[in-house]
């Protein structure tokens, strides 16, 4: 008879995230405000939610099994329900305020592409974060906010 133990445990889209994006967002100032290790309903969602001190939020975003997707927002929390956090808008449309291009939404896809597309997402940040977090004000987040 097998055991729980038998099946091999896969750590959430968010964890993994957190544990290759963690120091460089926490070098920017970001903390860490939820627990990315929950997969969340029937298509195992999971999030990373960080804040600054700047008062910029952002929330990376995974949902495997419907869309297939990733995406990244961020501004203020919009919607918290069953432990996935929604923000403002997303983390494109402030990207482009400051004329930097990063996409909408992430295609996951499977096995190590899911690996392939968080290291994009984490480069994305990294190209884009420290131009903006120095120029974002209380206005710009307004103004991108749904």
């Amino acid at each position: 008879m097998m055991r729980a133990s038998d099946f091999k445990h896969t750590p959430s889209e968010a964890s993994v995230f957190h544990e290759l994006a963690g120091p460089f967002l926490a070098n920017l100032g970001f903390a860490l405000v939820n627990d990315p290790r929950p997969k969340v309903g029937r298509f195992n969602a999971s999030t990373a939610a960080y804040q600054s001190p700047q008062g910029l939020s952002l929330c990376v975003g995974f949902e495997p099994g419907d869309s297939n997707t990733a995406e990244i927002s961020c501004g203020r929390e919009w919607s918290a329900e069953q432990q996935c956090l929604l923000m403002a808008n997303h983390y494109s449309v402030l990207a482009k305020r400051f004329g930097i291009d990063v996409p909408l939404f992430y295609k996951l896809g499977y096995g190590e592409e899911k690996n392939v597309t968080i290291k994009v997402m984490l480069a994305d940040l990294m190209r884009s974060l420290p131009a903006i977090l120095p120029r974002v004000t209380v206005d710009d987040l307004l103004s991108v906010a749904r």
